[in-house]
């Protein structure tokens, strides 16, 4: 069995279950039962927080029977398997350890990596909202001199007439 595939992640979290804690360590999965049974016993605030319960469904000839299958954290494997002993014992629990941090740098990277993305796009929505609103005030500015423009082009008109005249009359009348 490939150390890279005992984990999955749940709810965002690395977990390993119970049914593969034995079959690398080479126990009956009853036994681990018994054994995360027993942690939880002596400290059940364990059980919500690094110790969840599932459960499959075994066909055993013409009956099913639900089995409970536990995912532990990073936390709950350690305090499981710190009971374990045996040759391959300590190389499992390192291996174990080591898959366990992995798993969590690279979910740490990948958080890194979204929070870096959403930076980027704060500033250029920051950027869209603030050309947006120079838009929208330049189109209220527009509107506002498409309803003065014709007006004020021809009282301008008006008063060139005016002006005009006004020197044909000084120039005409002083001649």
């Amino acid at each position: 069995m490939n150390i890279h595939t005992a984990l999955t992640i749940v709810d965002g979290r690395p977990v390993v279950s119970s049914r593969t804690v034995a079959e690398y360590f080479g126990k009956n999965h009853f036994h681990v039962l018994r054994d995360i049974e027993e942690l939880l016993n002596k400290k059940p605030e364990l059980r919500e927080s690094n110790f969840g319960v599932t459960f499959e469904i075994k066909h055993i000839g013409n009956v099913e029977r639900k089995t409970p299958v536990y995912y532990m954290d990073r936390k709950g494997f350690c305090l499981l398997a710190m009971g374990f002993t045996g040759p391959k014992a300590l190389e499992f629990k390192c291996a174990f350890y080591d898959e366990f941090t992995r798993m969590e740098d690279e979910l740490s990277k990948n958080l890194v990596s979204r929070l870096t993305g959403m930076k980027d796009y704060l500033k250029a929505y920051a950027i869209y909202e603030q050309g947006k609103a120079i838009a929208s005030q330049a189109g209220k500015t527009l509107s506002q001199w498409s309803r003065v423009k014709q007006p004020t082009e021809a009282q301008l008109r008006i008063m060139e007439d005016q002006i005009q005249l006004s020197i044909k009359f000084d120039c005409g009348g002083a001649a």
